[in-house]
């Protein structure tokens, strides 16, 4: 039984209700299964975070990372790739998915990998 969780400042609910991402006000991220009542830590520090709507897809910003999880139930495969600026948003057009990166100058589009449901 789960009596208290640590306050949120960004949360999700996925997959059928079963899980729970959120960011706590220290800014780590974390992902709870409410099934199982199991918490897995999934980053130290994050600046923004996620869900891809309609997939199984996590997007994150952890310093100058950019983190992806293709499949949110295999939490230890992430995708990390070294960006410049911060993760603005997240736009999903023509089944493909970009992340826009604000690099001071103008913002830049980075393609996130084709994904299946």
């Amino acid at each position: 039984m789960v009596v208290h969780i640590l306050t949120c400042v960004t949360k999700f609910i996925i997959r059928h209700r079963r899980l729970l991402l959120f960011r706590d006000r220290r800014r780590r991220l974390h992902l709870y299964n409410l099934e199982t009542e199991e918490r897995t830590s999934l980053l130290s520090v994050c600046s923004y975070v996620q869900w891809v709507p309609g997939s199984d897809v996590v997007v994150a910003q952890s310093r100058n990372n950019l983190c992806i999880w293709y499949s949110i139930d295999h939490a230890e495969r992430v995708t990390t790739f070294p960006i410049k600026g911060d993760v603005e948003d997240i736009e999903h057009v023509d089944g493909r998915t970009e992340v826009v990166v604000d690099e001071g100058v103008r913002p830049r589009k980075a393609a996130v990998r084709k994904f299946h449901n």
